[in-house]
């Protein structure tokens, strides 16, 4: 169907609101389909200033960057979500704009990043075995068995949220995947932190292992409740950040009832505090082992371990 002339563009400019899109839409659908936004009627005044409601090629937003820039507003502040993302999608789909796409940076990371975790878990096992005198089985082998099993699934996820959307630009992602990728995300954070959580424990009962002076282990176990209490306070939070619950993944429109935490709060307040935490659990024996007769032996062993620990560390940063 050929695009509607001039008349009918300045009749359905009045019929639509944000009509300063409908230009985008001409080549793509038929006008009589053409339902995209339906906003409070954009000032006709401020669009007139910069082209003729009845020049179809000066209302081009491909070619009128400044007329995208005047009629942008209209459309993040009176359209809905859905149709903001729609016209964002069709715009950059006529302009011939380049579609981003690094979906598969995110999968490639995510399972590098677990199979560098697994191999220094692997390792880990390893200098239990006699042949290597690593000595006996103990809690902090348990701890790091715990966050492994965590990591899979965390590693897993990163192909699945990778494949549903997440790494191109959300306006080229399906609505159904947008939900998708943020019921992922909701999992994966709880996932998080109960992966983190016994990893740092781990290193806490490698220390208390190796390190026999009294206020060390004060310090230590001090350190170890206020890990433990910063891992079941953000599961929580993170499981009930929404009420109900499932708004968490659907709130992404603006049209699921209930309400949600402050989410960046949230986040910026658990990476200051598990970046403080990485901190003091790694500074914490550097005055002990300064002070220690270890042999060679030991010391490479204490390394190996603090740096097994740091790599899983990353991998979920």
């Amino acid at each position: 169907m050929e695009p509607p002339s001039s008349a009918d563009a300045e009749l359905n400019l009045k019929d639509y609101q944000c009509s300063a899109r409908i230009s985008i839409s001409l080549a793509l659908v038929p006008w009589e389909q053409f339902t995209l936004v339906h906003c409070q009627n954009h000032s006709r005044s401020s669009i007139s200033q910069l082209c003729s409601l009845t020049d179809v090629k000066c209302m081009d937003t491909c070619t009128n960057p400044e007329l995208e820039a005047k009629i942008a507003p209209c459309v993040e502040q009176k359209c809905t979500v859905r149709e903001s993302l729609t016209t964002q999608r069709i715009s950059d789909l006529k302009c011939g704009r380049p579609i981003r796409d690094r979906t598969k940076v995110v999968s490639i990371a995510g399972v590098v990043g677990g199979g560098v975790a697994f191999l220094a878990f692997i390792l880990r096992m390893m200098a239990r075995l006699p042949f290597f005198n690593g000595g006996p089985f103990g809690m902090d082998d348990v701890m790091i068995i715990v966050a492994m099993i965590f990591t899979i699934p965390f590693t897993v996820f990163s192909v699945f949220i990778a494949n549903a959307g997440l790494g191109k630009d959300i306006w080229h992602v399906d609505f159904d995947d947008i939900t998708k990728v943020l019921y992922i995300y909701y999992w994966d954070e709880w996932i998080y932190f109960s992966a983190i959580v016994p990893t740092k424990m781990s290193l806490h009962f490698f220390y208390l292992r190796i390190f026999p002076k009294k206020s060390f282990r004060i310090a230590i176990y001090i350190v170890m409740g206020i890990t433990l209490a910063y891992g079941i306070v953000f599961i929580l939070v993170s499981v009930f950040q929404c009420s109900p619950i499932k708004t968490a993944w659907l709130r992404w429109d603006g049209t699921a009832p209930g309400h949600c935490n402050n989410i960046n709060l949230q986040g910026w307040t658990s990476a200051a505090i598990n970046i403080v935490l990485d901190f003091v659990t790694l500074a914490l024996p550097l005055r002990e082992l300064s002070q220690m007769d270890l042999w060679r032996k030991k010391k490479i062993h204490i390394c190996i371990m603090s740096v097994s620990v740091l790599l899983d560390q990353t991998n979920f940063a």
